[in-house]
């Protein structure tokens, strides 16, 4: 296959960036990364225009670079050009995904034969380049390196290596580079990407191979030029094909009216006290959508998924203090208003009679004298889903975006929750206890709420589209569990 980068290398100047040529050119390294440019394997990355062969080759430049700044030694540019090649080959999709590169680390061994030492270093180092820099050292421990120290350099390298290249999607913060040789190579970045795309641009044209796979839905072009969003375009995973990043700005597709309007208008003048919200642009014209489409800034961090305690901790507390903020914001005249299957199961959640499926019946009796006395709490609005839409960072503050909005008591968002956890994500009991030891002991009886209006959205959905009787039996399973951790917990007497 052609590659850009073994072409780059071979032309004649780099015009302002000639001195780097030069100084790669007689790097005494120089023919062992042109062996790891020539023998890349193709066939194994990633397809894609975003983290696909043009990000992988210029990684592997900046990678380079940054060897040769720091003086390495030949056995460590081989790890780190092993770590730039193959660093994204676990990735199923082009979305904000923490653990991308654990699943890539578990592909090194076949892909590169190192063994030992090495191959733990390479390991540790992948794998940290997809989580938070507070992780790295946790990380490195877990495969047992010998030489902290070592495996701690060459991450923090391939980090700044694959940081650098952020570029192409407008959002590097300089600040946030980690090594003082990768300080001042943001020029050359942009450089890199502007080369690399023109060349794959034509690439492209000639050989009718484009690479990324991606159709976008009608709209998101002409909705993209109308919010002024451009930049490298992919779809975000759990947007169910209606969120796409654009640069620096995500798309979504929302419909237009007076709900999607109030959303905007509503974020745009929240306060960000100790959490992130998106903020909305208008188009050209004034307007909140376009087609259909809403846009609104990126904000980097991840989404827990099966973290510790303390991680759904921080999750709840971010929407305590996006809540906060909501105080005093009345309740939109639209709301409730549609009925869908998550309005329904809400006001079912809260004593609207139902027609019940038998599995799941029993299960939401059991649950509601735990829940018992909530329905006198009083309301205001609430996010219905922070679980999975929290991005935690280990330098910013959490971000808290799709916000569903509910008309209940405050302690719903939260406890809603550690509901999720419970079914979904592998949490028990000791959550609960660790949840109630720091928002206190209300929020015990809106846990039993919030697995009540999980209950009756699987409910609503079983009884309108159906679910196999096997689906079914799993869920009520899973329900059963969530409700055992529960009663593992006694009520505080305050309560």
């Amino acid at each position: 296959m052609r590659s850009w980068l073994a072409e780059l290398l071979e032309k004649k100047s780099w015009g302002e960036f000639e001195p780097q040529r030069q100084a790669l050119l007689t790097w005494e390294y120089y023919p062992l990364f042109l062996n790891a440019v020539k023998g890349l394997k193709h066939e194994v990355l990633f397809v894609s225009h975003v983290h696909g062969i043009g990000h992988i080759e210029r990684v592997m430049l900046h990678g380079a670079i940054l060897a040769m700044k720091q003086g390495l030694n030949a056995e460590d540019v081989g790890i780190m050009m092993d770590a730039c090649s193959y660093h994204d080959t676990g990735r199923i999709d082009d979305s904000a995904d923490g653990e991308h590169g654990a699943r890539s680390a578990q592909k090194l061994k076949e892909l590169t034969d190192r063994q030992g030492e090495e191959l733990a270093i390479l390991k540790a180092m992948v794998t940290a380049h997809s989580r938070w820099d507070g992780d790295m050292a946790k990380i490195i421990h877990s495969y047992k390196v010998k030489d902290v120290t070592r495996a701690t350099w060459l991450a923090k390298t391939l980090k700044d290596a694959d940081g650098l290249d952020r570029v192409r999607l407008d959002d590097l913060d300089e600040r946030y580079l980690r090594l003082r040789e990768s300080v001042g190579q943001v020029g050359f970045a942009k450089w890199a990407v502007s080369e690399s795309s023109r060349w794959h641009e034509h690439a492209d044209r000639r050989e009718g191979s484009a690479q990324d796979g991606h159709e976008s839905p009608k709209g998101l072009a002409e909705a993209a030029e109308a919010f002024n969003a451009k930049g490298v375009c992919f779809p975000l995973k759990g947007g169910e094909g209606r969120a796409w990043c654009v640069g620096n700005c995500v798309l979504k597709l929302m419909g237009g009216g007076e709900q999607t309007n109030w959303v905007c208008e509503t974020l745009n003048g929240l306060a960000q006290n100790e959490v992130r919200v998106p903020r909305y642009r208008r188009t050209s014209r004034g307007e909140w959508t376009h087609g259909g489409w809403v846009c609104c800034d990126w904000l980097d961090g991840e989404a827990v998924e099966t973290g510790a305690a303390d991680d759904w901790l921080s999750v709840m507390s971010a929407g305590v203090n996006f809540q906060k903020a909501l105080v005093g914001v009345e309740k939109p005249r639209w709301l409730g208003k549609y009925y869908t299957v998550y309005t329904v199961a809400d006001l079912v959640a809260w004593g609207k009679k139902t027609r019940w499926i038998a599995a799941f019946e029993s299960l939401f009796e059991t649950l509601e004298p735990i829940a018992a006395g909530t329905e006198d709490e009083p309301c205001q609005l609430v996010h219905g889903d922070l679980s999975g839409n929290v991005l935690l960072h280990a330098e910013l503050e959490p971000a808290v975006i799709d916000f569903s909005p509910y008309w209940r008591p405050f302690w719903m968002g939260p406890g809603t929750v550690v509901a999720d956890a419970l079914l979904w994500h592998g949490a028990d009991e000791r959550l609960v206890k660790a949840a109630i030891a720091t928002f206190g002991g209300q929020l015990l009886p809106f846990v039993a709420r919030g697995l009540m209006f999980r209950l009756a959205i699987s409910n609503e959905v079983a009884k309108t589209r159906g679910l196999a009787q096997k689906q079914m039996a799993g869920e009520a399973a899973a329900f059963a569990r969530a409700i055992g951790a529960l009663k593992k917990v006694d009520r505080p007497p305050d309560t």
